[in-house]
């Protein structure tokens, strides 16, 4: 699969307004004393697989 440039530019794009957009989603919601808050393992590899698809846009954009 290849990708030009414009793609990965907005996949990049699109990865960076989810995580923005997940971090706005957090000031709305009630503080939770650390010990008590538990966050789902689907959030967790969500976030992570977000961060990894972002990492290998950049690395394509910047060759």
């Amino acid at each position: 699969m290849s990708l030009d440039k414009k793609k990965v530019s907005a996949i990049l794009t699109a990865v960076d307004i989810y995580l923005q957009e997940e971090k706005q989603e957090e000031l709305y919601k009630p503080i939770v004393p650390k010990m008590e808050s538990k966050e789902s393992p689907w959030v967790k590899y969500g976030r992570y697989l977000a961060m990894s698809i972002r990492n290998q846009c950049q690395s394509k954009l910047f060759k």
